[in-house]
């Protein structure tokens, strides 16, 4: 008599609990090991003694038609793994894309599907999950901190989708130990985005960044150091202590630290920090880039140049007049205010009035716009048809847009002045010229 067992049967759940119950479980299972065994036993040795009695009489026929069917069908209709799906199960939210973290150090963004909380996940990093039954029998699942039967751990992310590797501890079917199953499952990737409800402090002050292009006053006087700067864009960010200004070119990184955005490199770059990059760059519009800690929903975000003042910078200085005091000094009334100017000096309009920028403290604060105004420079005194002028520039606020300025140089003796102008403008000239060098 030929006897053939089918695999057996455990629901997951059963599994679950019985290795769950260690010891206890492992009992239990021995003893009905040792019982089945001892069945077996004697069913054998019945079919023995009946075997022995007709075994001359019994005449075996082969059928070469029924191999692979029935009972040693090569292809069975039923899957006989325990390992649950859990591809309706768990949910893979994002991968981290933050460009300063390799493949193996990026991590996965991943929740149950009903639960509250998510987790971060490295590639390879193992993750125990409880089964829970609810009361119509179905199974549900949240993370745990202790070791469990059941378990995953993310292997590797593909083109919107995450490879899962899932693994079973169960009771064996061949002794009284437990055996590790292990599956895979695939799991595409939800597309979701970030609440604006929600939306966080260093992502609010991006969205409302001003992009003001090049900077014309390190065009027309940054000479050989600020060079790199003259060709950089200028991109205004409001942080939590006001706004900031900061020169970067596509392709370079600012990073937020205590409420504000400073200027980085993706090796500097600290990854516990979020993380911003100038994308690109593309006609009137500038795209920037932004990452969280972990690099996960990252935003671009695009603004539009802003507009040049229109018609040019309004000159103030068109009928303001200007008078010799010295071989170095002109008296000039600008407003209401009557200044003593040299060649050189950097002149901002703050308000309705103007004032000299005399500390180098006061000229970095107007370089990176911790005081705003027009701003005028003091080029040199120039000769055009007999007559004498102030050449200089005249840029606007945001210093976007430039314009030459000459203004007319009057003196009490005409004469007097003519020769003084004839003698001394090249020596004004000479000074101007060391002085230039002495500021750059």
């Amino acid at each position: 008599m030929l006897i053939v067992t089918s695999p057996m049967r455990i629901h997951l759940s059963s599994a679950l609990r019985i290795a769950n119950k260690g010891a206890i479980g492992s009992i239990i299972a021995s003893v009905l090991a040792f019982g089945i065994s001892w069945l077996v036993d004697k069913t054998e040795n019945a079919g023995d003694g009946d075997m022995s009695s007709s075994y001359h009489s019994f005449e075996v026929t082969t059928n070469y038609d029924s191999i692979g069917s029935g009972v040693l069908s090569l292809t069975p209709r039923r899957n006989s793994s325990l390992i649950p799906d859990l591809s309706r199960d768990i949910v893979f939210l994002a991968k981290s894309s933050r460009p300063d973290m390799n493949l193996k150090d990026g991590s996965f963004l991943i929740k149950t599907r009903g639960g509250a909380d998510s987790v971060v996940v490295a590639p390879g990093e193992q993750v125990f999950l409880e089964c829970n039954i609810g009361k119509n029998g179905e199974n549900s699942y949240s993370f745990t901190n202790r070791r469990t039967p059941l378990w995953i751990r993310p292997l590797a992310a593909g083109r919107g989708d995450l490879n899962l590797e899932v693994g079973l501890f169960m009771p064996s079917k061949q002794n009284e130990g437990f055996v590790e199953e292990i599956g895979q499952v695939n799991l595409p990737q939800l597309r979701s985005l970030v609440s604006d409800a929600n939306e966080p402090s260093y992502l609010t002050s991006v969205r409302g960044m001003r992009w003001w292009g090049n900077d014309m006053l390190f065009r027309e006087y940054g000479g050989i150091e600020y060079s790199i700067l003259a060709q950089k864009q200028k991109i205004e960010i409001k942080s939590e202590s006001g706004s900031f200004f900061y020169f970067l070119h596509p392709g370079e990184y600012i990073e937020w630290v205590d409420g504000a955005w400073r200027e980085t490199s993706l090796e500097k770059s600290n990854p516990s920090l979020p993380l911003a990059k100038i994308k690109s760059l593309s006609g009137r519009y500038i795209e920037v880039e932004v990452w969280d800690e972990n690099g996960f929903y990252p935003q671009i975000l695009k603004t539009e140049l802003q507009s040049p003042v229109k018609n040019g910078v309004k000159n103030d200085l068109a009928g303001c007049t200007a008078r010799l005091r010295s071989s170095s000094q002109i008296t000039c009334m600008l407003g209401k205010r009557r200044l003593i100017i040299k060649e050189g000096d950097w002149i901002l309009k703050a308000g309705k009035s103007w004032k000299i920028l005399r500390r180098s403290k006061d000229i970095d604060d107007c370089i990176n716009h911790k005081i705003l105004g027009e701003l005028f420079i003091f080029d040199c005194l120039e000769k055009q048809q007999g007559k004498l002028f102030i050449k200089g520039r005249l840029f606007d606020e945001m210093r976007t847009t430039v314009q030459p300025i000459l203004i007319p140089v009057f003196s009490e003796t005409t004469n007097t002045t003519n020769t003084k102008k004839n003698t001394l403008l090249p020596m004004i000239q000479k000074r101007h010229k060391t002085d230039v060098r002495n500021a750059q």
